[in-house]
């Protein structure tokens, strides 16, 4: 499920192809040159289905979750890996890859850990490959954040739920649900760079606060968003500027590094590149701005507007691509 991703779409498809037999993306109203992009490389004949959710506010979880089941079941998927834009499979090989996936329980639901890469100051700011660019990580996780990967059964099992973030797989219903325990690859991590440049942050942390409070097509303030980017939120809209250096510290702390038991976290970093031998060819050398991205997502919002009641309707969706 990706929304503006311009600067880092064409690296993940390009990259995480090395291992996986086809992605599935769902452009969720997106407005800068994503789109564009992940046309390019479909027509290039990559082995990219695309699909749209056009709605402001939308389930996030739902939709995976939907998306998950037809993908196992319909398109008689084996394995299923729930990436986000900024990450990457961590592998020596897809030969590799293949004996880790192998070595898995049958019918267990497994996870990869994540590895956060932090911009520095001393990046090469010219370089438009975000993996190029971007090439150290902590040394040491904040927290054992992990993705969760899907097997067959998960398309079998009904009391089975993606939570939201597909950070764990949750069973049985509301209030009861559960978390599954899940199996760790060996030898195998996820690259995540969630923090690249100023305009990707800026515009990620308005649009995605702006949009889980609309998520019900009304607006609703109390709904629950992931601490750093509150954080990152107040941060904005009580005038906070963005250097280098600071997100380089907005990098380091997004996975909340606090204090923990009164002691200080290890921020070191150690230089780990990801291997990149590709090259771009869709990518602008520009970031795009924020600020039009964001006067995109109002624009979109005035025009979803109910003339009679004022209130917010969804266009209806996208019809599904047969599998």
């Amino acid at each position: 499920m990706v929304r503006n991703e311009a600067d880092i779409i064409e690296s993940f498809v390009r990259y995480n192809l090395k291992f996986l037999d086809e992605i599935i993306i769902v452009l969720h109203s997106p407005l800068d040159d994503t789109p564009r992009i992940v046309a390019q490389l479909k027509a290039e004949g990559l082995p990219l289905v695309i699909e749209h959710n056009n709605e402001l506010g939308f389930n996030k979880s739902d939709w995976m979750n939907k998306v998950a089941r037809d993908v196992l079941s319909a398109r008689q998927a084996d394995f299923l890996f729930l990436l986000d834009a900024d990450e990457f499979i961590k592998s020596p090989s897809r030969a590799y890859l293949d004996e880790a996936i192998s070595a898995i329980p049958v019918g267990a639901t497994a996870a990869l850990k994540w590895e956060s890469y932090v911009p520095t100051p001393n990046d090469i700011s010219t370089e438009r490959n975000v993996i190029k660019r971007i090439q150290h990580r902590s040394a040491k996780e904040g927290s054992a954040v992990c993705k969760v990967t899907l097997c067959k059964r998960f398309a079998d099992d009904i009391s089975l739920t993606i939570a939201d973030g597909n950070h764990a797989v949750l069973r049985g219903q509301g209030a009861v649900q559960r978390p599954v325990s899940h199996v760790a690859f060996r030898g195998i991590s996820l690259a995540h760079f969630p923090v690249r440049s100023e305009s990707q942050m800026v515009s990620k942390a308005l649009i995605g606060v702006w949009s889980r409070w609309l998520e019900n097509g009304s607006v609703d303030k109390s709904m629950k968003i992931s601490n750093h980017w509150l954080h990152f939120y107040q941060e904005l809209m009580n005038g906070g500027q963005l250097s280098s250096e600071r997100l380089h510290d907005i990098s380091l702390d997004y996975q909340c590094r606090q204090q923990i038991n009164g002691i200080a976290p290890d921020l070191t970093l150690i230089h780990d590149p990801v291997s990149a031998d590709f090259d771009l060819k869709y990518t602008s050398t520009k970031d795009s701005s924020s600020i039009a991205t964001i006067s995109r997502w109002v624009e979109m919002l005035i025009d979803q507007r109910s003339p009679r009641h004022g209130a917010m309707v969804s266009p209806p969706k996208a019809r599904r691509a047969a599998g």
